[in-house]
């Protein structure tokens, strides 16, 4: 092969490579991230709990409160930036038996991630919202046995005097997670 063949060859070839290389293309699209605000609130369970005021040891000595620690508050929360969060309590009904008064209050909380809030110490349940856990920020307790805002309830004896016996009261509590204003 001659010479100049050589070089259209080589040429040709040469131009097909950079033609070939040459030959892109691309597309693009917006891909739209949101985090949604978040505020779930439930219990480990939702068995009922019975307290009852029931006979001391012997004759003489007064009746002791009633106390029941079973039950976990389990909560998720996202905020906005600077927001918190507080959890309160309440009832709706008529209340605690005459001469008693039902407390409740969160003794810890364990939480998987976040900032889950501070306990308000023990309060008394009333048709009232009352906080329970405020300062509540990003966070999620967990929902294991042991996850959560442990809760303790207990049915105080106020006035012995006003005790009935055999008097009954229900009452459903309302535990509300809400942003603080």
């Amino acid at each position: 092969m001659n010479t100049a063949k050589r070089v259209a060859v080589a040429a040709a070839l040469g131009l097909a490579a950079v033609g070939a290389a040459a030959l892109t293309d691309t597309d693009s699209h917006t891909v739209t991230m949101t985090v949604d605000e978040i505020a779930l609130v439930n219990l480990d369970d939702t068995t009922n709990i019975t307290l009852t005021i029931v006979a001391p040891a012997s004759g003489g000595q007064q009746p002791v409160n009633a106390i029941n620690a079973t039950k976990q508050l389990q909560y998720t929360s996202v905020v906005t930036p600077l927001a918190t969060r507080t959890i309160t309590l309440s009832w709706g009904g008529a209340g605690a038996p005459a001469g008693t008064s039902l407390l409740a209050e969160v003794t810890g909380i364990i939480s998987t991630i976040g900032s889950c809030g501070t306990t308000t110490g023990s309060i008394t349940v009333s048709t009232t919202d009352t906080s329970l856990v405020n300062a509540i920020g990003g966070c999620a307790t967990g929902t294991g046995a042991t996850d959560g805002a442990a809760l303790q309830y207990t049915l105080q004896i106020d006035d012995f005097t006003l005790l009935q016996a055999a008097q009954t009261t229900n009452e459903t509590l309302t535990f509300t997670l809400t942003e603080d204003l």
